[in-house]
Formats: structure tokens, sequence, C-alpha cells
């Protein structure tokens, strides 16, 4: 299955679906460091990488952005994979800053996430994030809430985002203890039984 990376740091998303199988084509991030070491461990299959800010998708004036997501437009993507930064929903964050993180743009990048989505078109999805966000809330409805209704107005199916959706990465083969949600969501416009809520 191909799959593209999106804040996709040094890899590590990537790193463990390559290791079952699925091919990455392109990374996106928008931090130089992270893109280098990216290219270092990716390289060998020449997928495509970017080191731009996804919240330009929003503008289409970013060319390079624009580019990278035409050159997958007829590439039937299977899946999307990334974790947004996590800095606005973590509990460690939220104590340390007087508004809770309530004005930190993190709180939103869900939303680039969704309209790479909608650019591209994939069978499924899987965000990747810490536990802090469960009970995460800006200054509108709680993270969840405004999560969900983005990713089912794009027609995919996802389930309830709650401690259910929580995973201790050392219960999967990790070397730590690492709490994570990770929502998979399936495309009901081109997956014919998708999952129950």
């Amino acid at each position: 299955m191909k799959t593209i990376d999106i804040f996709a740091g040094c890899g590590g998303l990537s790193l463990g679906f390559e290791k079952v199988g699925f091919e990455t084509l392109g990374f996106l991030d928008w931090d130089s460091h992270c893109i280098k070491t990216l290219r270092d461990n990716f390289s060998e299959k020449k997928p495509l990488f970017l080191e731009s800010d996804v919240r330009n998708i929003s503008s289409g004036k970013d060319i390079n952005l624009n580019a990278f997501i035409k050159a997958f437009k007829n590439e039937n993507i299977d899946g999307v994979i990334g974790g947004p930064p996590c800095q606005a929903y973590s509990l460690a964050g939220r104590i340390r800053d007087p508004n809770g993180m309530a004005d930190d743009y993190r709180n939103y990048l869900f939303e680039s996430y969704a309209k790479f989505l909608k650019a591209i078109d994939p069978s499924y999805f899987v965000f990747e994030n810490v536990t802090g966000l469960l009970s995460a809330k800006a200054s509108g409805p709680p993270i969840t809430e405004s999560i969900s209704n983005t990713f089912k107005e794009l027609n995919y199916e996802i389930p309830n985002i709650d401690k259910n959706i929580v995973f201790n990465l050392i219960n999967l083969g990790g070397a730590q203890k690492r709490k994570r949600i990770i929502l998979f969501g399936v495309n009901k416009n081109k997956v014919k039984k998708p999952l129950a809520a």
C-alpha cells in the first residue's frame, strides 16, 4: 500500500509502516533537520521530500506544496499518515502556559491535515497524537469534537475519539511505555464496508 507521511518528523510512523510492507511515496515536514533525517533514512526508494508548512495548503500560493500534491493526484494513494505537533494538547504544555495553550495555533493543525486529505483523497488515514488531546479545549468546543466533525464532513468513518483509541506502544512491540491516540479513518467513498464507529 502506498502512503504519504505529513508532519513526518524523523519518520517514526513511516518506519513502522514500511516494516510491515507499506511504501511511503512522500514526506512532508516544515523542519529542515527533519527533512535531512528523512532523506538520510528513506532515500533508497526515491520518495518525494518536501520542507514546507502544510498550513499553506489553505492559500494555494505555496508552489512547492502545490507540486507535491499534484505529484500524487493520479497515484491512487492508499493512505495518509501523520501526527501533528502535540504541544497544544500536551498536559505539560497546558500547565506551563498561562492560557492553557488555548491560543496556540497548533490546536488547529488537524484542519490542515483534513485539507490535505481532501486534496489527496486516500482510502484511509492514520492520525497519531498524545492522550492530552482527549481533554484539550481551545476557544470553542472540545478539540475532540472539532476533529471528529471535520473528518466526518470529509466522509471518513472514524471511531469515537475517546480512551478506547488510546494504545500503549509497549503492548504493540514498542521499546517503551508510551500511550498514544491512534485515530484510524476510512474513506466511505472508496471502501464499501467501513468499520463500525
